[in-house]
């Protein structure tokens, strides 16, 4: 959500700090108790808490035992849980010991866990169905007040009626839509493995696990220099200056500062382009990294030389908004889920 947009509404955000704990364990939602308490002693009202899953930009699912552990914290202090699975049916198979099979909160048995009035699911048609551009998405409730609210609110927010036919041809037609999902998960994990070999052979390290999304989350921390230009209490400014040589290449690609990361020098790769955008911009991730250890004009050279299947530069896609999630790195640390207070 825009910051313009969370001022409007008098909501800030209260972030979570996981630590060493891994924020997809049932362990972690001590961590959320913890962040709600320090809340309280602040004098914010704790009102909802988001989960993103799949996680974007992890690309993990939440196992069934914290989803219920989340549930009953949010019970236990009346606070609304609202889980977003806008990547729902972009969950695919792949060959990795950490991957976690996606289950809908819904699915879960949540009457012995939370009360109906306190538990709501998003979805959309822009990720799974490539369609953006329909502007539609749908908020699930059994809260009649909420439901009044958002009734209310939507009598101003009206879908165009092209907009909504070719949404309800696509949905009518469980033929065309079970094939067309079925071979979009396949050419995500194709991609998906195809992406990870490339990283593998380039020496970049990133986050175990993905099998959701479009995305890997790549840990570019050995090319950060300190030495950076910038505000010396900025401890982006490294991430940054490689962000601007990245972008000199010809590769644009979402910085840790744009997904609100906690630390510096990670970045969300999509993999879901052609084999060939996908393997030219990790070709260009690796050059930028071998140019910060050049002068400018062998950088320059290197990329020249270096063989290339196109020119065609690596493009992200958006990102979700920044209060779905703050991303940290690494193995343990990455913290998406969202405490959101009241400000008055």
């Amino acid at each position: 959500m825009p910051t313009q947009q969370l001022i409007l509404c008098r909501v800030t955000c209260q972030y979570v700090d996981f630590g060493e704990v891994d924020q997809f364990s049932p362990e972690a939602v001590e961590k959320y108790e913890d962040a709600l308490n320090k809340a309280k002693e602040k004098g914010i009202q704790i009102k909802a808490l988001i989960v993103c899953h799949p996680h974007n930009p992890l690309g993990r699912c939440y196992p069934p035992e914290t989803l219920i552990e989340l549930m009953k914290l949010c019970n236990k202090h009346k606070v609304h849980l609202l889980a977003d699975e806008i990547y729902a049916l972009s969950v695919f198979d792949i060959e990795d010991p950490e991957a976690v099979k996606f289950q809908s909160v819904l699915s879960l048995g949540t009457s012995q866990y939370i009360s109906s009035d306190y538990l709501h699911l998003l979805y959309g048609m822009s990720k799974d169905m490539a369609s953006g551009g329909l502007r539609l998405g749908c908020l699930h409730t059994e809260n009649e007040d909420l439901m009044r609210a958002m009734s209310t609110i939507s009598q101003f927010h009206w879908s165009g009626g092209v907009n909504e036919r070719v949404a309800t041809l696509m949905l009518e037609d469980e033929k065309w839509m079970d094939s067309f999902l079925e071979l979009s998960r396949s050419r995500l994990a194709e991609r998906n493995k195809i992406g990870r070999k490339m990283l593998d052979d380039e020496g970049i390290k990133y986050y175990q696990g993905a099998n959701a999304g479009f995305f890997l989350w790549i840990d570019l921390r050995p090319w950060l220099h300190r030495s950076s230009n910038g505000p010396a209490n900025d401890p982006f400014a490294a991430e940054d200056a490689l962000t601007e040589k990245l972008i000199e290449n010809k590769v644009f690609i979402t910085n840790g500062r744009e997904m609100s990361a906690e630390e510096p020098g990670w970045y969300r790769l999509i993999f879901s382009q052609d084999e060939r955008t996908v393997k030219e911009g990790i070709r260009r991730y690796a050059l930028t990294a071998l140019s910060t250890r050049l002068t400018p004009s062998k950088a320059a050279d290197a990329l020249q030389d270096r063989p290339s299947d196109q020119t065609q530069s690596m493009m992200g896609k958006g990102r979700m908004p920044a209060l779905l999630g703050a991303c940290r790195d690494g193995r343990n640390y990455t913290p998406t889920s969202t405490i959101i207070p009241a400000v008055a």
